[in-house]
């Protein structure tokens, strides 16, 4: 099989992603509110779910037809002006009806702009059965979005209902439900990693400025310093593993890559607001509570990147047993002495460093059988 060749990530994709600092940002936001509020939990999931499709398609169309040229440019910067104000409205858990028609309206918005980028994608290159995929299943998302607003707001007995709004995780589905009308073979994969990568920095990004915010070096410089330690082995895991491990040169649907990173990202956020409250005394037991959803979320996502591994580097049955071994003893250890906060902490780092350790033995291993392998080839010549 040829090499695939990586497609260079644009500053104009870089620029867009921007806004995602803001919308990252209004999504922890959201979920400070669980101390008082934990219908505020089901709202942070629909809003991360709303904010990651509309990046997951958005780069998909860029991964597939972007060209750099002055339709992908100015439609870029639309859709940033339109996902930025969409921010600023996710960070709400209890919305008017105003505020329905204003995050609706953005949220169809962004996604007709995706479809106008197919649109005007096709005039030049030709409508594609692709193309038609892609635009008849985001046209099916942005017409639900539309339905579930308007029957919303006609029937005031479905304002009453506390969790309508979970109806709207539906609809972003849709373009992976019709995914085998798409040519997966368009999909560069190398390129579309580097792009998971990036918005996990980015999200990696809010995770230091909480840890930074809520342990202060003038107060707690050594516990905070330890939290900072084991988040940083965290994303030693990450970039070991997709930068690492993965064999970018390959062609597939990365359906999954998509999905563990749409849960990564999640408890990731989830991981960020956990040190904040688990650093107040007040909100020690949510902090806990959070925090292992989170690690968990996270941990697991990134091991289901694996499938997606050189060959010589794909993980066997024993090694998911020891990480969720790990994991779990790490975090049981946690819930059962949180009260301690030093302890708590040292038996953090040292779970998200024995990930990083089993990691690093695992390609050790590798490289061992794969050089005695190469010398005995060598004797035998």
């Amino acid at each position: 099989m040829a090499k695939v060749i990586a497609k260079r990530v644009s500053n104009y994709e870089l620029f867009y992603d921007l806004v995602f600092v803001l919308a990252i940002s209004q999504l922890t936001s959201t979920l400070h509110h669980i101390t008082d509020n934990p219908r505020s939990i089901i709202v942070f999931i629909v809003n991360s779910l709303m904010a990651l499709s509309i990046w997951m398609q958005q780069t998909f169309y860029l991964n597939k037809y972007g060209e750099r040229d002055r339709l992908d440019i100015y439609i870029n910067i639309g859709a940033m002006f339109i996902v930025g104000n969409f921010a600023q409205i996710i960070g709400k858990v209890q919305y008017t009806n105003a505020d329905v028609l204003r995050y609706n309206g953005l949220l169809v918005a962004s996604y007709v702009l995706i479809i106008l980028q197919y649109y005007l994608r096709s005039r030049r290159i030709g409508l594609t059965r692709d193309i038609k995929a892609g635009i008849l299943s985001l046209s099916l998302s942005a017409a639900c979005f539309a339905v579930l607003t308007a029957v919303y707001l006609s029937f005031p007995s479905v304002q009453g209902a506390p969790y309508f709004f979970i109806l709207w995780i539906f609809p972003p589905f849709i373009p992976w439900i019709l995914a085998k009308y798409f040519d997966y073979r368009l999909i560069n994969f190398p390129h579309l990693v580097e792009r998971c990568q990036l918005i996990t920095i980015i999200t990696f990004g809010e995770a230091v400025l909480a840890i930074i915010r809520s342990y202060p070096v003038t107060s707690r410089p050594f516990i905070g310093f330890m939290v900072f330690v084991g988040m940083s082995f965290m994303f030693i895991s990450y970039i070991s593993q997709t930068y690492l491990n993965i064999n970018h040169h390959q062609v597939t649907r990365a359906n999954a890559l998509i999905f563990a990173h749409i849960f990564l990202i999640t408890g990731l956020n989830i991981f960020t607001v956990s040190e904040e409250l688990w650093a107040n005394n007040h909100h020690r037991e949510w902090g806990m509570v959070l925090f292992v959803v989170g690690f968990l979320m996270y941990y697991t996502s990134l091991m289901v990147t694996s499938i997606y591994n050189d060959s010589s580097l794909r993980l066997h049955k024993g090694h998911h047993v020891l990480y969720a071994v790990v994991g779990l003893l790490g975090m049981t250890l946690i819930i059962l002495l949180n009260k301690y906060r030093f302890i708590s902490v040292t038996i953090f780092v040292a779970t998200a460093y024995a990930y990083n350790l089993i990691s690093l033995i695992h390609r050790r291993n590798v490289r061992r059988k794969l050089a005695k392998k190469l010398a005995t080839h060598a004797h035998h010549k």
